[in-house]
């Protein structure tokens, strides 16, 4: 489907929604989860950062297969993964205290909002495109 260059960033702008998406649905799934760090992701254009390969190796493999994208580009957009070391709240279990998860729901919930509009947006503008080139083949009736 992406065979034009000029597509290739709107690829990475989908593929970094996605991974916005997973990001904030492993911090939902873990935030009952006692002493969980909560990640972040920050989109993050042209830079050497950390990536998913660095801070979750299994679920960057699965990820590289599923989106058959062994690495990523330099110049790429993507997602800079930091985990966020916030204290999170105290939580008394069988009588002892434990350090509890730092996941904000309102804000995961927010990134799944932002990473459906990424989509949506990325979405219009390869339909724009794709409208773009069909009007260039009416006009030179190719």
């Amino acid at each position: 489907m992406f065979q034009n260059s000029k597509l290739n960033v709107l690829k990475d702008a989908l593929n970094t929604a996605e991974d916005l998406r997973k990001i904030s649905s492993i911090n939902i799934a873990n935030s009952s989860t006692i002493g969980y760090k909560a990640l972040k992701g920050i989109v993050a254009p042209d830079c050497e950062c950390q990536c998913f390969e660095d801070l979750l190796p299994e679920v960057a493999q699965q990820m590289s297969a599923a989106y058959n994208r062994p690495g990523l580009k330099p110049g790429a957009m993507h997602l800079e993964i930091v985990k966020d070391n916030t204290p999170g709240r105290k939580t008394k279990v069988n009588g002892k205290i434990y350090e509890g998860s730092n996941v904000d729901a309102t804000s995961e919930f927010a990134n799944i909002v932002t990473a459906g509009t990424m989509t949506k947006n990325t979405i219009a503008a390869i339909q724009l495109d794709n409208k773009i080139q069909q009007e260039i083949l009416n006009i030179t009736g190719r």
